[in-house]
């Protein structure tokens, strides 16, 4: 029930055209997806263990070890019907120590910038807050584009097959 909450639930029914219920609804699962049991759970199911980015670890199934590494640099653009996709998608780029960078889209600019407030605040030591930007810059700008897609170590884009097809 915070100031962010607050404004987001204001915000967003305008924004996105969905009922304040539906918003509602919506930011109430943003504790679920940042929870730590819920963030351990995911990195088991995309990495198969939890512990994947921390140390090298016997791989039994496969044989050998086994060690998750981060991508690098990591671009996610967001789509404009879906506010909290492009925020798990930063989420899960973050917590396996992606530096992350997220486009924000035309319809709703403000909803990640709330987000990314949010975790600066919360994030005192700047451990995380300090590796998370969020950027907005005209749809179609192939110039800016192509800066991303030639300077970025991967791309996750969120949207229509227009959208996935600029930047593939």
């Amino acid at each position: 029930s915070g100031p962010y909450r607050r404004r987001a639930q204001a915000l967003m029914p305008r924004v996105t055209g969905f009922s304040p219920a539906t918003v509602r609804a919506t930011l109430e699962l943003i504790p679920l997806i940042l929870e730590r049991r819920a963030l351990r759970e995911r990195l088991r199911a995309e990495l198969g263990r939890e512990d994947a980015l921390d140390a090298w670890r016997a791989d039994p199934e496969h044989g050998g070890t086994l060690k998750a590494f981060p991508l690098g640099a990591v671009l996610h653009v967001a789509a404009g019907n879906i506010f909290l996709g492009c925020i798990d998608s930063a989420v899960m780029s973050l917590l396996t120590n992606n530096v992350t960078l997220l486009r924000t889209s035309a319809a709703d600019p403000e909803f990640p910038a709330l987000f990314a407030d949010s975790l600066r605040r919360a994030d005192k030591a700047g451990s995380v807050a300090s590796t998370f930007s969020v950027a907005s810059w005209p749809s179609g700008d192939k110039a800016v584009e192509d800066v991303f897609k030639r300077r970025l170590d991967g791309v996750v884009v969120w949207g229509g097959e227009g959208a996935v097809s600029a930047y593939r």
